[in-house]
């Protein structure tokens, strides 16, 4: 990736200059030792790091942890089923989902979901964290669209959740304590 995005820069500008062309010299030579050190590049789980892993080793964690974790892998049989299943349940519900709707909602290219694995360096045994992209799964669009009247008819009140850090410190600076309130230990130990 890094590579194509090198020779987009340089084709766009017209000009070969000298720390392009060590940058594309240092981007070939790193892809070669990749390639004879049988090694990756992948993404790791806190920060914009990158991480150079032996590429039998990134599989073999992603594996041990969708056998921990009691993952299946899909046959595009079990697929076909859930997709005609959300379809036939989506026709049957039109006290819920209009049926002009339901062509919108259905899913035309429906895979089961990816599994991509980041790296987790600040833990022991460097674990993974299973990152999940479902836009492409056979009820992605119907959940949505659910979430979105569910949302517009029931209203729920959140007093213990936390919209973003900032409303945070802010409602911590406005909390008064007084002396009449009690205080608890809370373990730090995780």
């Amino acid at each position: 990736m890094a590579t194509n995005k090198l020779k987009q820069i340089i084709n766009s500008k017209g000009q070969n200059n000298v720390l392009q062309k060590r940058q594309l010299h240092v981007m070939k030579e790193l892809n070669k030792k990749l390639t004879t050190e049988n090694a990756i590049i992948t993404k790791t789980y806190k920060g914009k790091t990158i991480v150079i892993i032996s590429s039998n080793e990134h599989p073999e964690k992603v594996h041990s942890f969708r056998t921990a974790n009691n993952f299946n892998i899909l046959t595009k049989d079990s697929k076909e089923k859930f997709h005609n299943l959300i379809h036939e349940t989506m026709q049957e519900s039109n006290m819920i989902i209009d049926k002009n709707p339901i062509k919108l909602l259905t899913q035309k290219k429906a895979s089961p979901p990816t599994l991509k694995a980041q790296l987790k360096l600040h833990k022991t045994d460097i674990p993974i964290r299973p990152v999940i992209n479902n836009r492409t799964a056979p009820a992605y669009k119907l959940s949505r669209y659910l979430t979105k009247t569910l949302d517009q008819f029931v209203s729920l009140n959140n007093y213990f959740n936390v919209t973003n850090f900032t409303n945070l410190a802010n409602d911590l600076t406005k909390l008064e304590i007084y002396e009449s309130h009690r205080t608890s230990k809370i373990s730090t130990s995780m």
